[in-house]
């Protein structure tokens, strides 16, 4: 597999030979996005919509940078290519499903969070309700095990963060590919796509972290202008290297018996 170095190297290359038509990609995916957000003052059915266009509208801009890499000419109205071609049902069910399954990788530490957060509170609560005409006598006659029992509900709710953190982190690099996946593979099932992410990433969630990490003095300089810069270069750039990446990933885990050819047609294996 190629070094991090060279593969971006290579986007900025792709990025460099369609620059005009990858910032007017990422300007009418801004564009759409926050007009779509203004339905989430809807109650509950806005938010839905919000959602799932959002995630619809993220495969269109996806598939474009795909389109980028293979050499192909990208067009503005690949952002709506997602609500075409059968691609709709799709992505959505795919990235909906990838959203699902981090959340469940991340109940766990936000059960103990939320856990140790409702003993810290209620267990002040009673205490200044207590000693809310004299709040000097709550620390007189505080005894040992009241303050071990609020460190312990303060561990537990900075244990819970932190699982919620490393798992949701972790899990979010592993359905890193989904939507390009579905994209560019109409027979793979949207359950699937999430898997066969995570099988292509195996190994190599690292690798595409520290990338995205490394773009972090262009996103923070960004934002000196106020957001000008990002739109022009960095999140486009981004978006070139991550689908870059993709199918790097994608030949490097086929050749070491990761995945199959066949899964891409729609083959599901254990």
């Amino acid at each position: 597999m190629r070094s991090r170095h060279e593969i971006k190297e290579i986007a900025s290359r792709l990025f460099a030979a369609q620059r005009g038509t990858c910032i007017l990609v990422i300007l009418v995916y801004m564009l759409v996005t926050s007009a779509v957000a203004s339905l989430a003052f809807i109650p509950l059915l806005g938010t839905i919509a919000t959602f799932m266009l959002a995630i619809v509208f993220e495969a269109g801009v996806a598939g474009s940078f795909l389109k980028g890499v293979r050499g192909e000419r990208m067009e503005v109205e690949d952002v709506f290519s997602a609500f075409s071609g059968g691609r709709f049902g799709r992505t959505l069910g795919g990235g909906a499903f990838r959203y699902l399954k981090v959340f469940l990788w991340m109940l766990p530490g936000l059960v103990l969070y939320l856990g140790g957060f409702i003993y810290l509170i209620v267990s002040l609560g009673f205490s200044t309700a207590s000693y809310a005409m004299d709040p000097e006598a709550f620390f007189e006659s505080a005894h040992i095990g009241s303050y071990i029992g609020l460190g312990v509900a303060i561990l537990v709710m900075v244990a819970g963060y932190v699982l919620m953190l490393v798992f949701g982190l972790i899990k979010q690099y592993a359905y890193i590919f989904t939507l390009q996946i579905l994209m560019e593979n109409p027979n793979v099932s949207p359950t699937y796509a999430v898997k066969l992410s995570e099988k292509m990433t195996s190994g190599r969630k690292g690798d595409i972290f520290v990338m995205q990490l490394s773009f972090i003095g262009w996103i923070l300089l960004g934002t000196l202008t106020l957001g000008i810069l990002n739109l022009v270069y960095v999140q486009p750039r981004m978006e070139m290297t991550l689908a870059a990446y993709y199918y790097e990933i994608k030949q490097e885990a086929l050749a070491s018996g990761r995945v199959r050819y066949e899964e891409f047609m729609g083959a599901q294996y254990v």
